[in-house]
């Protein structure tokens, strides 16, 4: 294995764990399953532009952390083309 194809390898899961990182802050920011719940319709509000009256950090971090993952996941399927 050449250091370039490592190197894709060592960032694309530095990314999936940033993501999954994210993921588990929202989840223990949250502190209820209810307001987890919530969090579809809340990241669409946020990705809509509708302002809400909770604090937009659990949406943020949801959708931080989804991209991170995807991110990830697309950089080792590219790597591997």
């Amino acid at each position: 294995m050449d250091n370039r194809t490592f190197a894709i390898q060592i960032g694309a899961a530095s990314i999936i764990g940033f993501g999954v990182m994210f993921w588990l802050f929202a989840a223990a920011y949250s502190g209820d399953i209810a307001s987890f719940a919530r969090a579809p319709q809340q990241i669409w509000q946020f990705v809509c532009g509708i302002p809400s009256q909770n604090s937009l950090t659990i949406p943020l971090l949801l959708s931080i952390g989804t991209v991170a993952i995807v991110a990830g996941c697309g950089t080792l399927w590219w790597q591997r083309r």
